[in-house]
């Protein structure tokens, strides 16, 4: 079941990268998964961020701007 979880979160950060809907790797992105929802004794969240890194293009102008 995992490794359709995984394909299905891959298909579908494609489509909104595709999409222009987020840019990864600087966007964060969560992804949020239950399981047994319904059941109390059972039921389980599982959150994951992904993303969020610094663009490198942006860093280096920082150093630019602060070399003048």
């Amino acid at each position: 079941m995992k490794d359709k979880t995984d394909a299905l979160v891959n298909l579908i950060l494609e489509v909104a990268q595709e999409q222009l809907i987020c840019n990864l790797p600087q966007s964060k992105v969560l992804i949020y998964t239950g399981e047994n929802e319904g059941n109390k004794k059972t039921e389980a969240y599982n959150f994951k961020v992904i993303g969020g890194e610094k663009n490198p293009d942006d860093e280096e102008e920082g150093e630019d701007e602060q070399d003048e």
